[in-house]
């Protein structure tokens, strides 16, 4: 129902729920909120930073981050991802049409964030910005613009984009690699908790 309620939406709008992308972030937090009342515990979810952010995206969109602090309030967590160098699978462009593809990135620009995290140390590491908030040249340093990389469905020519401190932390891992394509596997198999080779 989900899938046939965004395909039915235009794609962009002005941030209303009638438009698709408003409509997959929405559904993608109920698809979460329905997972941890079925589990024993916690539930860690893996999405693009523009979705777990707790702030709106692209145009006034709520982010299902969004959606997930107002269900959650405080228990909701959202630490976003950098990397430094290496390769990952998307689309070229911004085309809904041209197959995945791998590409590959050096390191950041200087003033970037993840330069600003490396400098700190190269090890794979995650910065807590709650507690931060405190110290007064961190909170100085979260009300100015900071610049990070964005990479998700697709990989557009810019890739620059805001820092966005609606995420708690920050996971810095030095250097990414593809695997196979997630496609690879069926949904029966992703159902039954047959896991992808390592």
């Amino acid at each position: 129902m989900a899938a046939a309620d965004v395909a039915s939406r235009p794609p962009r709008g002005d941030g209303e729920e009638t438009c698709a992308l408003a409509a997959r972030d929405r559904h993608m937090a109920h698809a979460v909120i329905s997972l941890e009342e079925g589990s024993a515990g916690k539930v860690a979810v893996w999405a693009h930073n523009g979705h777990v952010c707790t702030d709106c995206y692209a145009r006034n969109i709520p982010a299902m981050g969004q959606h997930l602090r107002d269900h959650y309030g405080k228990g909701y967590y959202a630490p976003g991802l950098l990397f430094g160098e290496g390769a990952f699978r998307a689309r070229p462009g911004n085309s809904a049409t041209r197959p995945p593809r791998q590409h590959t990135t050096s390191a950041a620009g200087p003033r970037s964030v993840e330069a600003q995290l490396a400098s700190v140390t190269s090890e794979d590491h995650l910065i807590d910005l709650r507690a931060g908030r405190t110290e007064p040249a961190v909170a100085e340093w979260l009300e100015n613009p900071q610049f990070m990389r964005s990479f998700g469905a697709g990989v557009p020519r810019v890739t620059y984009r805001f820092l966005h401190d609606s995420n708690g932390a920050h996971a810095r891992v030095r250097r990414i690699g593809v695997r196979g394509p997630l496609d690879t596997f069926g949904a029966t198999e992703l159902r039954s908790g047959v896991r992808a080779p390592t």
